[in-house]
């Protein structure tokens, strides 16, 4: 482009991309490099990048994008929370009073003839 004083202006093609996702806080990277949380808008050359958003506790988003000149690439989502596994359910036989006391009996008894014997 020629500008008012005849000297050549070259501009740079630029996009930009907007991530909005919940929860807040996300931490964005394209093309393996940290870019910063969300919510977070960038200015990116045009072209094709790869994205991975992360939050403790949430599945990661991985996606391929694509930015266009001029244009405004925007993903709004939710990431999905992590499950947690249940876990293992334990089998504890239910302890009745019944079974205390006979315990406690059969002790003092084993006890009682054993001072008998002596």
């Amino acid at each position: 482009m020629i500008g008012e004083t005849g000297r050549l202006t070259l501009t740079e093609e630029r996009g930009s991309l907007q991530v909005t996702v919940s929860p807040y806080g996300a931490q964005v990277e394209i093309d393996s490099e940290y870019q910063g949380e969300t919510p977070l808008g960038i200015s990116l050359p045009p072209g094709g990048y790869h994205l991975v958003v992360t939050h403790d506790g949430y599945e990661p988003l991985i996606m391929d994008i694509t930015i266009y000149d001029g244009r405004t690439t925007s993903l709004v989502t939710n990431l999905t929370p992590v499950l947690m596994p249940e876990p293992p359910e334990t089998t504890v036989p239910p302890a009745t009073e019944a079974a205390g006391w006979w315990t406690a009996l059969a002790g003092a008894g084993l006890l009682i003839g054993y001072r008998l014997r002596r």
